[in-house]
């Protein structure tokens, strides 16, 4: 450590500068750690868990309104269960909204594909 008062080289540990005088509260020896998630029950991370919510209402929008609005209530739940602190139960809620969310975006294009194909089909029969 260097004395502030007269640039001194002294202990790190020293109380009083030997060469000024000057007084220094002891400071304890401090090793850098790297912060970590604590541990809740049963190895969860106490992080609130991703919930999901833009894929959910992209779903809503876009492609199946109705199980859209269930990924929104599922990643609402898990919103509600993180602020509670129960991590456990808002990671399950997440991933069933993100579940609910992917089966509206697959259901949404299966049933655009089925009506395009319908559409096309119509359309060539009718000029027949």
């Amino acid at each position: 450590m260097i004395c502030k008062s007269c640039s001194a080289q002294i202990p790190d540990n020293a109380a009083v500068c030997p060469y000024c005088q000057t007084h220094y509260a002891p400071q304890a020896p401090q090793a850098p750690q790297a912060p970590q998630a604590p541990q809740g029950q049963c190895g969860f991370s106490n992080a609130a868990p991703a919930n999901f919510l833009p894929l959910a209402i992209f779903t809503t929008v876009c492609c199946c309104v109705p199980l859209g609005i269930v990924s929104i209530i599922k990643a609402n739940k898990a919103n509600e269960l993180a602020s509670k602190g129960d991590f456990a139960g808002a990671a399950a809620a997440a991933s069933e909204a993100k579940m609910w969310a992917i089966i509206g975006i697959i259901g949404g294009f299966i049933v655009g594909i089925i009506s395009f194909v319908i559409n096309f089909a119509a359309g060539i029969a009718s000029e027949l």
